[in-house]
């Protein structure tokens, strides 16, 4: 079989399993975002990083900036499925039956019509986004391309899951642009922590999965 998988979110995991499915050759596309890599959000009150211990990606600790917290761990779930990206490459490019699947991580682009700008925000960037964001977005993208509304990502997304836009090509992608991610992200020792810590926690092993080297 060929053909397409996306993932969004941040649970990687889920890719490893479609690997079954696409025997032949496709893509898997999970979702980053430009939030990935410090400085970038304007949203941003605390950088995102990958923790040593690896557990407080699923229990975060608490603080009292509510909204920059949250921010911060969007950020660094982003990250986490960036460098988590690479891993899945690495194994999927060892195995000779699955070494025409390939995996990229897609930086969408600002979207300006996200739930994330709905709810969870004062009150003045709410508005700010419905009355002055989102009816300038034309003339907006002049400056910042990457603003943009979901249904315009949604093209580009399945024009990169289909193949049409670099074929057999890996790695991160900003919109259709093969780009390099945060240096992070490119850490292949967190790369593996990552890779060997989701496996835990989703219960994959050498037994269950198609993947030969996924344990």
């Amino acid at each position: 079989m060929t053909g397409s998988v996306l993932i969004t979110g941040a649970n990687g995991t889920l890719a490893i399993p479609t690997v079954d499915y696409l025997l032949k050759k496709g893509r898997v596309v999970l979702f980053s975002s430009e939030a990935h890599a410090p400085g970038r959000a304007i949203l941003e009150k605390i950088p995102p990083a990958i923790p040593d211990d690896l557990d407080l990606l699923v229990h975060p600790a608490s603080l009292d900036d509510k909204q920059g917290a949250g921010f911060h761990r969007y950020g660094t779930s982003k990250l986490a499925i960036t460098s988590w990206t690479y891993a899945l490459n690495r194994r999927l490019e060892k195995d000779q039956d699955l070494n025409r699947i390939t995996a990229v991580a897609c930086n969408p682009g600002g979207l300006v019509d996200s739930r994330m700008f709905q709810k969870n925000i004062s009150l003045a960037l709410r508005l700010l986004m419905q009355y002055v964001v989102r009816p300038l977005l034309p003339l907006m993208q002049y400056q910042n391309p990457q603003m943009r509304t979901a249904a315009e990502s949604a093209v580009d997304t399945i024009e990169l899951a289909l193949g049409k836009v670099c074929p057999g090509e890996r790695g991160y992608f900003e919109l259709l642009d093969r780009d390099e991610s945060s240096p992070e992200s490119m850490d292949e020792a967190k790369q593996e922590r990552l890779w060997t810590k989701s496996a835990e926690w989703a219960r994959i092993n050498k037994d269950n999965i198609a993947l030969r080297n996924a344990c």
